[in-house]
């Protein structure tokens, strides 16, 4: 049977199951307490019924707040509302969720759970040895107008419309205040629409709202009387490792071009001491007792499953994401 989806031109995203698990509660501890697990990518909360979460509140925009599961980080991004968004204490506009944050939307208070499937690669546990800002688009977006004008997408998540305080401000009487958003979401770049009235298209075909779409490089996004052509820029490679440590360098036997040749003596000089260091190398490892091994490589309790048979099961999957 054809789906909406399946008969669409369009190519939408969806979450890897090595993707953050995340679960959304109001009400918590009450009668009236309200559970949802957020299976997709982008989930729209706000007062329509069409949200994914729905609040019926008037302190509440039609499209509030939207919660980005990228596949390695959580967001939580104010779609530009009057009242704001509070995670915890603070107003946000675009952060990074936490397992235990509690959302405020309106006079509604949302506990976030995240968790972090055993089979996430390491770096999706926080491991990861290269420094990344998780609230800037890794890849490199522009946007050209047909009058040459420009706009360079870099936060994590982006709001398009006519509103004077979106990321991407555009000056078009058709298109709403709070119109689509661009974010990431695992290595893709996507385009959402927010539930407008004149609808969002990519290459003269309509996408469906609150559906991350993904883009490609050439594409033409239509809003209104606007059209903008998607370009990808080369990413900057300068990525600085986190770890201290420095591996010491070896000298190789051959000369660096441009030097003086080395003689037959230098070189067998050379590998004689090569071998000796290889020698060394193969009597340390092997006077290594099994404890001795065992205590340099420590196995993490946390990646432990726990074995409470009074535990939700449902949770021995997952362990909590390192901050």
């Amino acid at each position: 049977m054809s789906t909406p989806e399946s008969s669409s031109p369009h190519q939408f995203a969806h979450l890897a199951d090595t993707s953050p698990r995340v679960r959304a509660t109001t009400g918590f501890g009450t009668i009236a307490q309200k559970t949802w697990n957020l299976h997709r990518p982008v989930t729209i909360i706000g007062s329509t019924r069409q949200s994914h979460i729905y609040l019926s509140c008037t302190s509440v925009s039609n499209a509030h707040c939207a919660v980005i599961n990228t596949g390695t980080e959580v967001l939580i991004k104010d779609l530009h509302t009057q009242t704001g968004t509070l995670r915890n204490t603070d107003v946000v506009r675009l952060a990074q969720l936490e397992d235990g944050d509690v959302l405020r939307i309106g006079p509604t208070p949302i506990q976030v759970a995240l968790r972090a499937p055993f089979n996430a690669p390491q770096h999706r546990r926080g491991e990861d040895p290269r420094q990344r800002n998780p609230l800037a688009l890794e890849t490199k977006v522009r946007l050209v107008g047909p009058s040459g004008q420009t706009w360079d997408v870099v936060e994590a998540v982006s709001v398009l419309g006519t509103d004077q305080n979106v990321e991407i401000r555009l000056d078009d009487a058709q298109i709403s205040s709070i119109h689509a958003m661009i974010c990431g979401i695992n290595d893709d770049v996507v385009l959402v629409d927010l539930g407008t009235r004149v609808g969002t298209s990519i290459n003269d075909h309509p996408i469906p709202a609150r559906q991350p779409v993904i883009l490609s490089d050439g594409d033409c996004i239509t809003m209104g009387s606007t059209s903008l052509t998607v370009g990808f820029r080369p990413t900057d490679q300068n990525v600085v490792p986190t770890s201290s440590r420095i591996s010491t360098p070896i000298e190789s036997p051959c000369p660096p071009p441009g030097s003086t040749p080395r003689t037959s003596a230098d070189l067998d000089a050379r590998l004689a001491s090569l071998r000796t260091s290889i020698a060394s190398l193969g009597r340390r490892l092997v006077d290594a007792t099994p404890a001795e091994t065992i205590s340099r490589f420590p196995t993490s309790p946390s990646a432990s499953k726990s074995s409470d048979p009074t535990l939700d099961p449902s949770l021995h999957d997952y362990e909590p994401i390192a901050s």
